[in-house]
């Protein structure tokens, strides 16, 4: 089990928690949860944010970071972050 503590509230004023993906018939949608997760890792200094928004998709967004750590240096991170109950 994670601990409650690891866990940070998050604030979903202006999003539509209906509304998971970015991209719909070639419209952004700026109010969808997808969008409002990418801001916060791009304003929180991830270089690079990878978006999929096609079925099937490993996750919804892709965060690559290169890592220099004394156990592994030069290796390179990949977090991912899918939300399963969304349409």
């Amino acid at each position: 089990m994670i601990d409650k503590a690891r866990f940070e509230p998050e604030e979903w004023k202006g999003v539509d928690l209906k509304r998971e993906s970015i991209w719909k018939d070639g419209a952004e949608r700026k109010d969808s949860i997808q969008w409002h997760m990418a801001q916060i890792y791009v304003t929180g200094g991830y270089d690079v944010v990878c978006d999929d928004d096609e079925s099937g998709e490993a996750a919804d967004l892709g965060l690559p970071e290169a890592r220099n750590r004394r156990d592994s240096p030069g290796t390179c991170a990949l977090q991912v972050f899918r939300r399963h109950d969304a349409g």
